[in-house]
């Protein structure tokens, strides 16, 4: 069995079945609803290239998606500003509907 290391942790090939199996990307054919996909370009649980990847799969099959990518805002979006500056944006008084 060969040991690759990904994102900086070890895993195996027989772990390629259950990662197939549970990442979403492999499922975007079965999102029936449009998708917001907000993503920190600082979060290190969830590499930026994972949200960009739904996205673009999403978009690769005709669903509605939108990608929203945040500088320096990490897993939890915790910046206030940051959820403050989404909510004006879209659902202030400005916003496009």
């Amino acid at each position: 069995m060969r040991k690759h290391l990904r994102q900086g942790r070890a895993w195996h090939e027989s772990d390629s079945a259950r990662l197939h199996a549970t990442s979403p990307v492999f499922h975007a054919g079965d999102v029936a609803a449009p998708a917001l996909i907000i993503h920190g370009d600082a979060a290190r649980t969830v590499p930026v290239e994972h949200g960009r990847r739904m996205a673009k799969a999403l978009a690769g099959i005709g669903r509605p998606q939108e990608y929203l990518a945040l500088a320096d805002a990490g897993q939890d979006l915790g910046n206030a500003s940051h959820r403050l500056h989404f909510l004006a944006t879209h659902l202030g008084p400005d916003a496009q509907h």
